[in-house]
């Protein structure tokens, strides 16, 4: 009786050995459970924070994306702009060299006829000294 209570105690010593150590690895598991529980929320929050950073950067080269079409909006309309003006600078030359041609058509039109009145003057002139002598 001694001896079955004896191997009985040696069995559940054993037993409570090897839950002791069952307990110990179950406990190892779970910090190490923990500790990777913890290294994924960091792991976690390292990524939302370069997802917030990736979309402020999304979002600040959106604006400069808007801005730059913007500017380039504003300078197309500038460009038509100074295009009409070359264009009507361009007609209004054409017409001041028309006139400046017209003018000097005139000028020496004007001039042939001073000419003729000068020469139908001076014979008029010698005529009537010829008639006088």
């Amino acid at each position: 009786e001694i001896v079955k209570s004896q191997q009985e105690i040696h069995r559940l010593q054993a037993q409570l050995l090897r839950r002791d150590q069952e307990q110990r690895v179950a406990e190892a598991a779970l910090v190490q459970a923990s500790i990777k529980i913890k290294e994924e929320a960091e792991a976690k929050d390292q990524l939302r924070q370069c997802l917030e950073e990736c979309f402020q950067r999304y979002n600040l080269q959106k604006t400069e994306i808007v801005k730059s079409q913007q500017e380039i909006h504003r300078l197309q309309a500038q460009l038509l702009r100074r295009d009409q003006e070359q264009r009507v600078a361009e007609a209004a030359l054409v017409q001041a060299s028309i006139k400046i041609k017209e003018e000097a058509e005139a000028k020496d039109q004007l001039r042939q006829c001073l000419e003729e009145c000068f020469q139908r003057y001076n014979l008029q002139k010698t005529e009537i000294v010829k008639s006088q002598q």
